[in-house]
């Protein structure tokens, strides 16, 4: 069984050291909270690439090209903040998150023998988003 969750780690701060392919805490949001109006355009934007994510890698299993695809690569450089709208999506659409929520989260809920379980990794996911207020109920 592949470990998608493994295989392809993303760096989504642009300050990070070189050579570094993992971060270990999130980057600290600094300023306001986001409007509402960008909060909405960020969540119609997110919907429009996480579509077009799926789309393009629906019958890929490479994790190269799921972590590496543009519209992947152009959320998970929105940081943090993107995080209620990744958690929704995995609880929705069950869409393959675990790298970016490890980059963006600097956790990992997944114990080792789950790892390269599909449908239990997204239950440690989605309960521990949860637990943090990422996700209602």
């Amino acid at each position: 069984m592949v470990d998608y969750d493994r295989s392809y780690r993303i760096d989504a701060a642009p300050a990070a050291s070189a050579g570094s392919t993992a971060r270990t805490r999130p980057a600290a949001v600094e300023g306001p909270p986001p409007s509402r109006a960008a909060l909405q355009d960020m969540a119609r934007r997110f919907d429009e690439l996480a579509a077009k994510w799926r789309e393009d890698t629906e019958f890929d299993s490479a994790p190269t090209t799921i972590y590496q695809h543009p519209a992947y690569l152009e959320i998970v450089s929105w940081g943090p903040p993107v995080l209620p709208l990744m958690f929704a999506d995995l609880a929705t659409h069950g869409s393959f998150w675990f790298g970016a929520l490890r980059t963006l989260t600097g956790e990992d809920p997944v114990p080792r023998e789950d790892r390269g379980r599909i449908a239990r990794m997204r239950e440690h996911w989605l309960s521990w988003g949860r637990a943090r207020g990422y996700l209602d109920g």
